[in-house]
């Protein structure tokens, strides 16, 4: 049977964090510590609302994309994820998706030698 594989990719958590900081006026740099958040929830000051709201952002762009493949009728089997804050958006994840969730570092080296041993060449 044929499997179909898809994603998204996203601005992680620094980047979105340096673009708030720089791009926004008045806007602090948010630290890892404000980023390492275990709760959804409004934000109540201003760093914390800056870090749920890239939370909720990287969460929600996820969430649209299993809503697509059901929509779709396309069976999702695993999400898996990559990138530096993967496994804090794991554990949000395990409890709002209904799908296996799995981490793993090395996604696009993988994707690039599965590419490879294909043989695609463009």
């Amino acid at each position: 049977f044929p499997v179909t594989i898809a994603g998204l990719i996203t601005p992680g958590f620094h980047l979105m964090a340096d673009s708030l900081a720089s791009n926004t006026a008045n806007l602090p740099m948010i630290t890892e510590s404000e980023i390492n958040i275990p709760l959804i929830e409004p934000g109540l000051t201003t760093e914390h609302g800056m870090a749920q709201g890239i939370l909720a952002s990287q969460l929600g762009a996820i969430s649209m994309g299993c809503q697509y493949a059901l929509n779709h009728n396309l069976n999702i089997e695993a999400c898996v994820s990559s990138g530096g804050n993967a496994p804090l958006l794991n554990e949000h994840l395990q409890t709002c998706l209904e799908v296996t969730v799995l981490h793993e570092p090395d996604l696009v080296l993988k994707g690039l030698l599965a590419w490879k041993e294909i043989g695609f060449s463009k």
